[in-house]
């Protein structure tokens, strides 16, 4: 997504009683209109529970922030959306003005603003191709 001159990954809060990979849901279709499912990854975890091809549709990756001397911590999710799809338009809050693009993984990773964006997003292109 892009913002002013920042290009970053969608994100946000989970709402009191939300598990994580539904509030990832929720925020990525609110941030961007586009509606994703969660990419099932086959890297070492010791989840208990797992897809039937051996994956599983646990965080890829979680990063702390300290803004403001408020800690934020995100839990990232790998997930997939058809490119095709026509994103639902009114799906941001007040105050956000995001514009969702694409970018094929070495441009993506080349034009994210922060370090820890392109680190997941390293992680989860890895997972996803098998890198």
């Amino acid at each position: 997504m892009r913002s002013a001159n920042e290009t970053f990954l969608p994100k946000g809060r989970k709402d009191e009683n939300e598990c994580l990979k539904a509030a990832a849901l929720r925020e990525t279709y609110e941030e961007t209109g586009y509606s994703a499912t969660i990419l099932p990854l086959k890297v070492p975890t010791h989840a208990t529970s797992r897809t039937s091809d051996g994956g599983h549709e646990e965080p890829i990756a979680v990063t702390q922030r300290l803004r403001d001397g408020v800690l934020k911590i995100v839990f990232w999710y790998a997930a997939t959306v058809d490119s095709h799809e026509v994103p639902a338009q009114g799906t941001q809050q007040e105050g956000e003005d995001f514009e969702p693009i694409w970018l094929d993984c070495t441009h993506a990773l080349a034009a994210l603003t922060f370090n820890d964006d392109r680190e997941v997003a390293r992680l989860a292109i890895g997972a996803a191709f098998e890198l």
